[in-house]
């Protein structure tokens, strides 16, 4: 039956390295009645390994309902084929909003399927904290500071009981801290199609964490060097650099608790809603002694020292851009501009001749 499948993250839950899957497996799930829009990818050199998604294919797709709509509209086939959409910023849309199902419904689709991964909570908010560090929606705020403030297990609660209220809509919840090694077999089973129909992309990882020396050198240009440059280069790290091992940067036990015992209510409220085997767990941990010796190999460095150059010229076109803007809206300033230009030419002229 026709069906509307939506994989909708959350954030951190491997959705970079599924979405690459599904990009490269659009032809093979066509086959099986399942139509992938493509989305924009990023590619290293001019191999065609995936390496980052940029948010799957319904990138703020679900921002207004009129977007919505018009891509239920584009992409709605005739005949009895399938649409996939995959994006983490669904989740935000879907549990604000529940209009989602009923314009299904109104587009020839029979049900409307999600798959919603959730994540063990302290694994979940480290690996947060570094996500908004490399996008750069975050400024020197401390780990601790965060964990004070992570919330995401109030949303999945919302989802949840949203859900559950509506008939026609199948939620699948999966914990991607107990399902990590198979992300494709359990996508795989909820498309109900074959496991060898998902390619498995070349790249292991996509959008993987920093190192505790990748953190640091970051959070210090942070402190030095305000504007882009730090997230740049934490980004560019993790995306160019994908094999490179990494180790949990985890704040005190004491943290931990706390945000454990917060959100307690919240997640066993959930857990009764849920598969007991894809329910949260405790995952607070005691974090690892910091760092002295600070280590980066040949290909980090040179990962660094070319994202500092690129930011640098995207900073320098940026405020050559700033700077003519400026100019185009103050007519004094460039009627100055064109007299002194004007008068410059002709005292040229004069010289040469």
């Amino acid at each position: 039956m026709p069906t509307l499948y939506l994989h909708i993250g959350h954030w951190k839950t491997g959705s970079s390295w599924i979405q690459s899957s599904l990009q490269l497996s659009h032809a093979s799930l066509k086959e099986h009645g399942i139509v992938y829009p493509l989305g924009k990818g990023v590619y290293l050199d001019k191999s065609e390994t995936l390496l980052d998604t940029l948010g799957g294919n319904a990138n703020r797709l679900f921002e207004t309902e009129a977007e919505y709509t018009a891509a239920l509209s584009a992409n709605r086939l005739t005949d009895n084929r399938s649409l996939l959409l995959s994006s983490e910023y669904i989740f935000h849309a879907l549990w604000k909003d529940n209009v989602a199902l009923e314009l299904a419904l109104q587009h020839g689709f029979d049900r409307v399927k999600v798959l919603l991964f959730i994540r063990d909570p302290v694994g979940h908010a480290v690996s947060q904290w570094q996500q908004l560090i490399k996008s750069d929606e975050l400024h020197r705020v401390l780990l601790e500071e965060y964990f004070g403030r992570y919330s995401t297990p109030e949303g999945v609660k919302a989802m949840v009981d949203l859900m559950h209220r509506r008939e026609g809509l199948e939620l699948t919840v999966l914990n991607y801290s107990r399902c990590k090694d198979r992300l494709l077999e359990e996508v795989a089973g909820w498309l109900e199609v074959p496991v060898e129909t998902l390619v498995v992309p070349a790249v292991a990882r996509v959008n993987r964490s920093m190192t505790p020396s990748e953190l640091l050198l970051v959070q210090h240009l942070e402190r030095y060097i305000p504007g882009p440059i730090p997230s740049h280069i934490a980004r560019d790290l993790c995306i160019y650099l994908p094999n490179i091992e990494t180790s949990k940067t985890l704040p005190s036990l004491a943290v931990q608790e706390s945000m454990w015992a917060r959100l307690l209510p919240v997640m066993e409220y959930i857990n009764a809603r849920i598969p007991t085997e894809q329910g949260y767990q405790c995952d607070i941990c005691p974090p690892e002694p910091e760092i002295e010796n600070v280590v980066f190999n040949k290909e980090q460095i040179d990962r660094i020292a070319k994202s500092v150059g690129e930011a640098l010229e995207t900073n320098n076109i940026s405020n050559k851009i700033s700077k003519a803007i400026k100019l185009i809206f103050n007519p004094v300033r460039l009627l100055k501009v064109v007299r002194f230009r004007l008068f410059s030419s002709r005292q040229g002229g004069g010289a040469r001749k």
